[in-house]
């Protein structure tokens, strides 16, 4: 049901928070997709303060996770997400080689790329994760 993600909001909003914004892997959002009423059968329609909600699902999110006894548990993330930066701590750097390792003599190059990021939340309490979403 959509209760947990009105709990998520209402953190948010007992911060002087605006929830925007909602991630979640693909399968939570087909298993709200799915929801029925119990009598007839018909698609539960989703709640105004869910609609309101700008969704991105993505497969970023692990559906492996174990919580209580279950290992098939999900998360999702429901917040302000402007409150969060994203700085460049090292730009791109690129560094290639015809030694290292055996890539000399198999007349190869090995190349390397590396950049480093830094995740800031301006205000942690704009957030709120949903733990333990099981499968249907």
């Amino acid at each position: 049901n959509y209760d947990s993600f009105s709990e998520a909001i209402e953190k948010v909003e007992s911060k002087n928070g605006q929830a925007i914004a909602a991630i979640m892997a693909p399968r939570t959002a087909a298993q709200l997709r799915e929801l029925k009423e119990a009598t007839t059968g018909a698609y539960l329609r989703e709640p105004e303060f869910f609609t309101g909600l700008k969704k991105f699902n993505t497969n970023q999110v692990p559906v492996n996770l174990d919580y209580g006894t279950a290992a098939n548990c999900s998360t999702a993330f429901v917040g302000d997400f402007s409150q969060l930066l994203f700085a460049v701590r090292q730009s791109l750097r690129i560094d290639t080689s015809e030694v290292a390792g055996e890539a000399w003599e198999r007349y190869q190059r090995k190349i390397r790329a590396t950049m480093r990021y830094d995740v800031i939340a301006l205000r942690p309490s704009f957030f709120s994760v949903i733990k333990g979403i099981k499968a249907a």
